[in-house]
Protein backbone atom coordinates (compact mmCIF):
# COMPACT_ATOMS: atom_id res chain seq x y z
CA UNK A 1 0.00 0.00 0.00
CA UNK A 2 2.97 2.50 1.01
CA UNK A 3 4.30 1.76 -2.21
CA UNK A 4 1.34 3.22 -4.33
CA UNK A 5 1.48 6.42 -2.26
CA UNK A 6 4.85 6.85 -3.16
CA UNK A 7 4.74 5.97 -6.58
CA UNK A 8 1.68 8.72 -6.98
CA UNK A 9 2.72 11.15 -4.66
CA UNK A 10 2.83 14.34 -6.69
CA UNK A 11 -0.42 13.66 -8.25
CA UNK A 12 -2.13 12.60 -4.52
CA UNK A 13 -0.35 16.07 -2.92
CA UNK A 14 -1.81 18.04 -5.65
CA UNK A 15 -5.71 16.24 -4.75
CA UNK A 16 -5.44 16.22 -1.04
CA UNK A 17 -3.53 20.03 -1.20
CA UNK A 18 -6.84 20.67 -3.67
CA UNK A 19 -9.08 20.21 -0.04
CA UNK A 20 -8.57 22.70 2.64
CA UNK A 21 -8.48 21.46 6.28
CA UNK A 22 -11.13 23.00 7.61
CA UNK A 23 -13.72 22.07 4.89
CA UNK A 24 -12.59 18.22 5.23
CA UNK A 25 -12.39 18.40 8.96
CA UNK A 26 -15.35 20.53 9.89
CA UNK A 27 -16.85 18.00 12.32
CA UNK A 28 -13.33 17.78 14.48
CA UNK A 29 -13.23 21.99 14.75
CA UNK A 30 -16.43 21.07 16.90
CA UNK A 31 -14.34 19.15 19.60
CA UNK A 32 -11.10 19.99 19.48
CA UNK A 33 -9.66 21.53 22.82
CA UNK A 34 -9.73 25.87 23.59
CA UNK A 35 -5.77 25.44 24.19
CA UNK A 36 -3.57 23.51 22.12
CA UNK A 37 -0.99 20.60 22.61
CA UNK A 38 0.51 17.55 21.04
CA UNK A 39 -1.13 16.29 18.17
CA UNK A 40 0.02 12.76 16.39
CA UNK A 41 -1.45 12.72 12.56
CA UNK A 42 -1.49 8.97 11.61
CA UNK A 43 -1.03 8.64 8.08
CA UNK A 44 -0.36 12.12 7.43
CA UNK A 45 0.07 12.10 3.66
CA UNK A 46 1.90 15.07 2.50
CA UNK A 47 1.21 17.24 5.51
CA UNK A 48 -2.01 19.25 5.10
CA UNK A 49 -3.31 18.03 8.19
CA UNK A 50 -0.49 18.77 9.92
CA UNK A 51 0.33 21.64 8.55
CA UNK A 52 -3.68 23.09 9.51
CA UNK A 53 -2.31 21.57 12.88
CA UNK A 54 0.53 23.53 13.28
CA UNK A 55 -0.58 26.66 12.51
CA UNK A 56 -3.35 26.51 15.17
CA UNK A 57 -0.53 25.93 17.44
CA UNK A 58 -0.56 22.41 17.60
CA UNK A 59 3.21 20.31 18.23
CA UNK A 60 2.77 17.73 15.64
CA UNK A 61 4.02 14.33 15.18
CA UNK A 62 3.27 13.02 11.70
CA UNK A 63 3.46 9.21 10.96
CA UNK A 64 3.27 8.65 7.02
CA UNK A 65 5.05 4.82 6.08
CA UNK A 66 5.11 6.46 2.30
CA UNK A 67 8.68 7.95 1.55
CA UNK A 68 7.29 9.77 -1.59
CA UNK A 69 4.61 11.14 0.61
CA UNK A 70 6.41 12.20 3.98
CA UNK A 71 9.26 14.02 1.60
CA UNK A 72 6.84 16.21 0.27
CA UNK A 73 5.64 16.45 3.49
CA UNK A 74 9.02 17.55 4.89
CA UNK A 75 9.31 20.30 2.75
CA UNK A 76 5.91 21.08 2.70
CA UNK A 77 6.17 21.64 6.75
CA UNK A 78 9.40 22.92 6.86
CA UNK A 79 9.69 25.38 9.77
CA UNK A 80 6.76 24.48 11.66
CA UNK A 81 6.56 22.43 14.58
CA UNK A 82 5.93 19.20 13.00
CA UNK A 83 7.85 15.69 13.09
CA UNK A 84 7.82 13.35 10.52
CA UNK A 85 8.27 9.37 11.08
CA UNK A 86 8.14 6.11 9.38
CA UNK A 87 5.93 3.85 11.08
CA UNK A 88 2.58 2.26 10.33
CA UNK A 89 -0.19 0.44 12.49
CA UNK A 90 -0.85 -1.67 13.89
CA UNK A 91 1.82 -1.25 16.50
CA UNK A 92 3.35 1.99 15.85
CA UNK A 93 6.30 0.69 17.31
CA UNK A 94 8.31 3.92 16.33
CA UNK A 95 6.20 6.37 17.42
CA UNK A 96 5.46 4.59 20.61
CA UNK A 97 9.46 4.96 21.47
CA UNK A 98 8.96 8.63 21.39
CA UNK A 99 7.60 8.11 25.40
CA UNK A 100 5.40 10.70 24.68
CA UNK A 101 1.33 10.81 24.40
CA UNK A 102 -1.10 13.47 22.52
CA UNK A 103 -3.76 15.23 23.59
CA UNK A 104 -5.44 14.63 19.58
CA UNK A 105 -4.74 11.87 17.49
CA UNK A 106 -5.46 12.39 13.73
CA UNK A 107 -6.99 9.46 11.28
CA UNK A 108 -8.09 10.81 8.29
CA UNK A 109 -8.97 8.48 5.60
CA UNK A 110 -6.69 5.75 7.05
CA UNK A 111 -8.70 3.03 8.88
CA UNK A 112 -10.32 1.85 5.46
CA UNK A 113 -7.02 0.45 4.79
CA UNK A 114 -6.41 -1.20 8.30
CA UNK A 115 -7.63 -4.60 7.89
CA UNK A 116 -9.59 -6.14 10.30
CA UNK A 117 -7.50 -8.93 12.06
CA UNK A 118 -5.51 -5.41 12.92
CA UNK A 119 -7.86 -2.98 14.13
CA UNK A 120 -8.32 -4.26 17.65
CA UNK A 121 -4.32 -4.17 18.29
CA UNK A 122 -4.45 -0.61 16.54
CA UNK A 123 -7.11 0.76 18.86
CA UNK A 124 -5.09 -0.50 22.12
CA UNK A 125 -1.88 1.10 20.25
CA UNK A 126 -3.42 4.47 19.80
CA UNK A 127 -5.19 4.51 23.25
CA UNK A 128 -2.16 3.69 24.63
CA UNK A 129 -0.87 7.47 23.10
CA UNK A 130 -3.76 9.50 24.16
CA UNK A 131 -3.61 12.12 27.29
CA UNK A 132 -6.27 11.45 29.88
CA UNK A 133 -8.90 13.69 28.32
CA UNK A 134 -7.19 13.12 24.73
CA UNK A 135 -9.19 12.55 21.59
CA UNK A 136 -8.97 10.06 18.95
CA UNK A 137 -10.58 11.10 15.64
CA UNK A 138 -11.06 9.17 12.54
CA UNK A 139 -12.77 9.86 9.18
CA UNK A 140 -14.75 6.44 7.63
CA UNK A 141 -14.83 5.92 4.13
CA UNK A 142 -17.91 3.98 2.86
CA UNK A 143 -18.16 3.38 -0.81
CA UNK A 144 -16.30 1.07 -3.31
CA UNK A 145 -12.39 0.65 -3.94
CA UNK A 146 -10.53 1.95 -7.16
CA UNK A 147 -9.03 -0.92 -8.42
CA UNK A 148 -5.50 0.28 -7.24
CA UNK A 149 -5.68 -0.01 -3.67
CA UNK A 150 -7.28 -2.30 -1.15
CA UNK A 151 -10.36 -0.96 0.96
CA UNK A 152 -11.73 -3.10 3.42
CA UNK A 153 -15.55 -2.20 4.61
CA UNK A 154 -15.68 -0.10 7.89
CA UNK A 155 -18.05 1.01 10.42
CA UNK A 156 -18.83 3.17 13.00
CA UNK A 157 -20.29 0.73 15.73
CA UNK A 158 -17.15 -1.26 15.24
CA UNK A 159 -14.61 1.23 15.84
CA UNK A 160 -16.76 2.33 19.20
CA UNK A 161 -17.23 -0.90 20.56
CA UNK A 162 -13.36 -1.49 19.57
CA UNK A 163 -12.60 2.01 21.68
CA UNK A 164 -14.24 0.94 24.50
CA UNK A 165 -12.66 -2.39 24.89
CA UNK A 166 -10.13 -0.08 25.04
CA UNK A 167 -11.28 2.18 27.79
CA UNK A 168 -12.54 4.80 25.19
CA UNK A 169 -15.60 6.84 25.26
CA UNK A 170 -17.26 7.83 22.02
CA UNK A 171 -18.19 11.50 22.13
CA UNK A 172 -19.32 11.43 18.76
CA UNK A 173 -22.67 12.37 18.53
CA UNK A 174 -21.88 15.15 20.70
CA UNK A 175 -20.35 15.91 17.45
CA UNK A 176 -20.49 14.88 14.33
CA UNK A 177 -22.80 15.94 11.52
CA UNK A 178 -25.03 13.61 8.91
CA UNK A 179 -21.98 11.29 6.82
CA UNK A 180 -20.62 13.75 4.10
CA UNK A 181 -20.73 13.29 0.23
CA UNK A 182 -17.17 13.03 -0.81
CA UNK A 183 -15.03 16.21 -1.46
CA UNK A 184 -13.96 15.05 -4.75
CA UNK A 185 -17.12 14.22 -6.46
CA UNK A 186 -17.11 10.37 -6.09
CA UNK A 187 -20.69 9.67 -6.15
CA UNK A 188 -20.68 6.52 -4.74
CA UNK A 189 -18.18 7.31 -1.92
CA UNK A 190 -19.09 9.07 1.53
CA UNK A 191 -17.62 9.38 4.62
CA UNK A 192 -18.14 9.25 8.33
CA UNK A 193 -16.07 10.68 11.59
CA UNK A 194 -15.90 8.84 15.05
CA UNK A 195 -14.83 10.93 18.16
CA UNK A 196 -13.25 9.17 21.36
CA UNK A 197 -12.20 10.20 24.26
CA UNK A 198 -9.85 8.70 26.78
CA UNK A 199 -11.33 9.72 30.16
CA UNK A 200 -9.57 11.87 32.21
CA UNK A 201 -8.17 15.61 32.47
CA UNK A 202 -8.62 17.20 29.23
CA UNK A 203 -5.95 19.67 30.16
CA UNK A 204 -3.22 17.32 30.74
CA UNK A 205 0.05 18.98 29.91
CA UNK A 206 2.70 16.78 27.10
CA UNK A 207 6.37 16.86 26.42
CA UNK A 208 6.95 19.13 23.75
CA UNK A 209 7.78 17.58 20.13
Amino acid sequence: MADYYSDNADALFERYSALDFETVHSDLLSCLPDTPGAALDVGAGAGRDALALAKRGWEVVAVEPAAGLRELGLVHTQGKPVRWIDDCLPELNRTRALSKRFNLILLSAVWMHVPPGQRQRSLRALADLLTPGGLLYLTLRHGPGDGDRTFYPVSYREVVDGGAREGLNDITRETQAPPRLDLQGRTAVTWETVCLQRPGEANHVTDPV
